[in-house]
């Protein structure tokens, strides 16, 4: 059942749970890189919520940081 937030015209309005809880994650992940200290400590927070463990904020950060790499020099895929 998605989560329902603002009006019906919110971006946000028809993502279910992990749906929101990744998209979140993307966002102050990258809001990090501006403002290290506001946005660095909390970006996994929503993980230990979750209550996932370490293992998975690790391979969320590597995984966001494997496609910030891949936007700086392109993906050979051959």
């Amino acid at each position: 059942m998605p989560i329902m937030l603002g009006s019906a015209g919110d971006r946000f309005a028809r993502l279910n749970t992990a749906e929101l809880l990744v998209t979140v994650s993307f966002r102050l992940w990258f809001a990090s890189c501006r403002d290290i200290d506001a946005a660095g400590a909390i970006w996994h927070k929503g993980f230990d919520m979750a209550g996932l463990d370490r293992d998975a904020v690790v391979s969320f950060d590597l995984l966001v940081r494997m496609i910030v790499a891949s936007k700086k020099q392109g993906v050979d895929a051959r």
